[in-house]
């Protein structure tokens, strides 16, 4: 289950694992008190968490197995600890229109973002059931059409600090262009 230690670096990120699910529980501690612990449930993307599911103490997963706890677990669990929720990067699935239906079985197959499904493999679609090939390719469209509104909007900002930067520079040229000619140098107008 765990990723292969003596792979390359480049196939080590390459894992189909996610957090599930965490939890608040109890267990017993070494010396025999109660101790509030939090368990983590890790699923395989694209399969069905009842199919697959392994659970982890949080506290022992850090120690024991700092490879799958640094590559997946540390950020999402930080996250989760202040909002109690899982929450990953990417527009969120519940923002988005699908069926309850389909973010059920969306969230079963350990997609919480409209971007874990577009990156998602083919096979992934014929999970998902009937409609889930329209879902991809919606999703598809929706990233692509977000990349192409987030650089648009780059454009235009980029384009207003030129223009201000070029009126810096005007007013640069006729402050020296006074200076030169010997003349008092004009003083700045103040916005109301």
């Amino acid at each position: 289950m765990d990723p292969n230690p003596n792979a390359a670096p480049t196939d080590r990120n390459k894992t189909d694992l996610y957090v599930h699910e965490i939890e608040v529980d109890h267990r017993v501690s070494r010396d025999g008190t109660l101790v509030e612990a939090h368990r983590i449930t890790l699923g395989k993307m694209g399969v069905n968490i009842g199919q697959f599911a392994n659970h982890y103490w949080a506290d022992r997963m850090e120690k024991e197995n700092t490879f799958l706890w640094e590559a997946l677990v540390r950020d999402v669990y930080a996250r989760w600890k202040k909002t109690q929720t899982i929450t990953t990067d990417g527009f969120p699935l519940e923002s988005w229109h699908l069926t309850k239906g389909m973010l059920k079985r969306c969230k079963e197959l350990g997609m919480h973002s409209v971007e874990d499904i577009a990156t998602a493999g083919g096979a992934v679609s014929d999970r998902l059931g009937m409609g889930g090939v329209d879902i991809v390719a919606r999703a598809k469209a929706f990233v692509a059409n977000k990349d192409q509104t987030a650089l648009a909007n780059k454009m235009t900002i980029l384009e207003a600090q030129v223009a201000q930067m070029a009126k810096d520079i005007a007013e640069r040229d006729a402050t020296i262009a006074q200076l030169a000619s010997g003349q008092p140098k004009p003083q700045r107008q103040r916005a109301a």
